[in-house]
């Protein structure tokens, strides 16, 4: 594991080191994270989007393309740490939010993405990944009312999110609402056939036997704006 991150970091370097002359502006550094995010190279983006922000500290979206790359990477930390700066540069935007809140739950901080996604839904109501990211908050938060009405609104606002299909269907599970859980489970999986957790959550819940409810197994962090 080691070597292979000594490798990376190696290769990273060596991209930077020949296109060093090329791109010198924070927007050139900027559009060169773009592609290598569009090519899954998600290490190799946060060291270009490191080096536009060090020519141009005041190019926010390089803080939150950063943070997203770090996302990808599972360095939420990281990713918090560039959301907090980004949000003092543009704290009027919906995404970094979102983006943020969605993080916090994933850590473990249900009031710190409770918080966000209320700040997000005050900036734009009308932005169904706001109330997917609040759901997860309530659901974290043992309120399964709360987050089944969430993610009910997120559905109302975007009828194809496969997630919130899923998220809804792991609240009612949780409440022992085991046939409105089975139906927005086959309801995912009839807009993404190919979606994994929401045909594991199925098989498990339709493998269960007696009266008690099944163990509940784990929402989806995704729907980003």
């Amino acid at each position: 594991m080691s070597r292979r991150c000594g490798w990376a970091a190696l290769l990273v370097a060596v991209v930077l080191s020949l296109t060093t002359a090329a791109a010198q502006t924070g927007v050139e550094w900027l559009a060169r994270a773009q592609e290598a995010t569009k090519e899954g190279k998600h290490t190799e983006a946060v060291a270009f989007l490191t080096r536009a922000i060090e020519a141009d500290p005041s190019l926010a979206q390089a803080y939150l393309e950063r943070a997203w790359a770090h996302q990808r990477l599972k360095e939420n930390k990281e990713a918090v740490i560039d959301l907090d700066r980004y949000l003092t540069m543009r704290p009027a935007d919906v995404s970094g939010w979102v983006s943020r809140a969605q993080i916090k739950v994933t850590l473990g901080d249900s009031d710190g993405g409770l918080s966000d996604a209320n700040r997000a839904i005050f900036l734009d109501a009308s932005k169904a990944p706001a109330y997917f990211q609040r759901g997860r908050a309530r659901s974290a938060k043992s309120d399964g009312d709360g987050a089944i009405a969430d993610y009910s609104t997120a559905l109302f606002l975007d009828p194809k999110m496969a997630v919130a299909y899923n998220n809804r269907a792991v609240a009612r599970r949780r409440g022992n609402d085991i046939k409105g859980a089975e139906d927005d489970y086959r309801k995912a999986l009839e807009i993404n056939p190919n979606y994994e957790l929401a045909q594991n959550n199925l098989n498990a819940l339709l493998a269960s036997t007696g009266n008690a409810p099944p163990p509940p197994l784990p929402d989806d962090p995704a729907a980003l704006l």
